[in-house]
């Protein structure tokens, strides 16, 4: 059998900057990189549901009691903090299109009334809390909610207009 063909070094070259290319488009990497090292404060064991609000909202028994990551429009304010579909939704108050958030101690320290990181406010995010459909919020105006949220940070923006 006869040795393996060299290939260019313009060749190799190409493949690198390609596999590079690809990792750094990749949202899974960007997301491990934002993240904390080691598990979250207060995060159950087992694995964590993606959902979309629309899931959550549509279909609140198949994710009740369950640990999910969600995205959306966050609006941190006392007695209304959500995660909303858009930020339209929640300018207008349209409290149906979005979740009542309730964050975990460990995020909502050193805030008042425990409302939660305020730097997220008004910005698309990340949330990972456990799913309840009867967390309704104040006078029960919401979908359901996240309740006890261990992690919050800014959900990439891959476009600008």
């Amino acid at each position: 059998m006869s040795p393996p063909r060299p290939r260019s070094i313009t060749r190799r070259l190409m493949i690198a900057a390609s596999a590079v290319a690809a990792l750094r488009g990749s949202r899974a990497i960007r997301m491990q990189a934002a993240e904390p090292p080691g598990p979250a404060p207060g995060r159950p064991d087992g694995p964590i549901v993606d959902a979309s609000l629309i899931q959550l909202i549509a279909d609140p028994d198949r994710f009740d009691g369950k640990p999910v990551r969600v995205k959306g429009f966050l609006h941190v304010e006392f007695e209304g903090t959500a995660l909303y579909l858009s930020g339209d939704d929640a300018n207008h108050l349209i409290t149906r299109n979005g979740l009542w958030i309730s964050f975990g101690p460990d995020l909502a320290r050193g805030t008042p009334r425990g409302m939660g990181p305020k730097q997220y406010n008004r910005k698309f995010v990340l949330i990972e809390g456990v799913f309840d459909k009867t967390l309704t919020g104040h006078k029960g105006l919401w979908s359901g909610g996240i309740r006890e949220a261990w992690r919050v940070m800014e959900a990439t923006k891959y476009y600008n207009d």
